[in-house]
């Protein structure tokens, strides 16, 4: 997102937005929100489904790793 306007970064810190705040900024703020919650969202999943994955092709590999020890080759 580029630099806030004075408009911008007031709806942003304001909990409940003044009367004469710009419709399209309010928008705009609460669609560039959701969109960092969405991609937080497919963040986590994709480490989910990577670390489920991992378990299921070498599960001792996986669990030495957390450990923190590597298992000898």
């Amino acid at each position: 997102m580029a630099a806030l306007t004075d408009w911008e970064r007031q709806a942003v810190l304001d909990p409940v937005p003044s009367p004469d705040t710009p419709l399209q900024t309010l928008l705009a703020v609460s669609v560039e929100a959701s969109r960092r919650r969405l991609v937080w969202m497919a963040a986590l999943a994709d480490a989910a489904l990577r670390r489920r994955r991992a378990e299921e092709v070498a599960p001792w590999r996986y669990e030495e790793t957390i450990a923190g020890r590597e298992q000898p080759s």
